[in-house]
């Protein structure tokens, strides 16, 4: 059984500086998800004691431009994903150039593209990839694995609970297109022992968008962008773990 840890970073409609909106998360095995929690708890105890067994800290607050210099950040940051890496995670992304996925809805469909909508379409590609990739494992290893998705859902009103709807919404519709369906069911959570993880998709989600924002919209010549130059550090070690890294609209038809 393979777990896909699911969270997102940026906003899914303009405005917003860095013009990148990205769902995506990082997938273990059920024989590895375990040794990772723990780990990744007694990383976070070593270099932040004063924190909650559960006390989030997010990759915002560590990887935004203002900490690129904060050594402690990014030892932990580096700490962390170097340990996560070593467990073979696959990562999953789906991310939208929003200025021009905008743009190419309308064009196509004659209105405005609506938030809840950008979060289904982003959904809808991560699951059939998701999918690809246990039917791959299956038939290579003639095995039947399935896969569980885990997205937070703690506050009522937030973001997080909005996208574990949507992905519960393409479970339904996704499942009924191919014949072989792995993914078994969309798990909601809130303080547990499955929570840990969560926070590695946290940080994938915000390196895969500032890269993104970094390479397409640099600060030198889009100075209302953010200056992610950092994080192209972070970029490189998650790059040979990337199984779906998929970018809205297709850049080759529209930039």
């Amino acid at each position: 059984m393979f777990f896909l840890y699911l969270d997102e970073s940026g906003k899914p409609t303009n405005p917003d500086n860095s013009n990148v909106f990205t769902v995506g998360g990082i997938s273990f095995h059920e024989n590895s998800w375990a040794k990772t929690n723990e780990r990744y708890l007694s990383i976070k105890k070593s270099f932040f004691p004063n924190l909650k067994k559960y006390e989030e800290i997010k990759a915002n607050t560590l990887l935004k431009p203002s900490q690129a210099d904060n050594r402690l950040y990014g030892r932990f940051v580096y700490a962390v994903l170097d340990m996560a890496l070593k467990h073979h995670p696959a990562i999953f992304c789906c991310s939208v150039y929003k200025d021009e996925f905008i743009k190419d809805y309308k064009d196509r469909h004659g209105r405005i593209i609506s938030p809840e909508k950008t979060y289904a379409i982003c959904c809808n590609r991560l699951l059939r990839t998701f999918n690809q990739f246990l039917t791959e494992e299956n038939e290579d290893r003639k095995t039947k694995e399935h896969g569980f998705i885990l997205t937070d859902s703690r506050e009522k009103h937030s973001t997080d609970l909005r996208l574990a709807k949507r992905v519960n919404w393409s479970l339904d519709i996704e499942r009924r297109k191919v014949d072989k369906f792995y993914i078994l069911e969309s798990l909601f959570f809130g303080i547990s022992d499955l929570y840990p993880c969560l926070q590695l998709a946290d940080f994938i989600c915000f390196i895969v968008r500032a890269n993104l924002t970094h390479v397409n919209y640099p600060h030198d010549k889009h100075p209302s962008c953010p200056n992610y130059s950092h994080i192209r550090k972070y970029w490189k070690m998650i790059i040979p773990y990337m199984k779906a890294n998929i970018i809205l609209p297709d850049p080759q038809k529209t930039r």
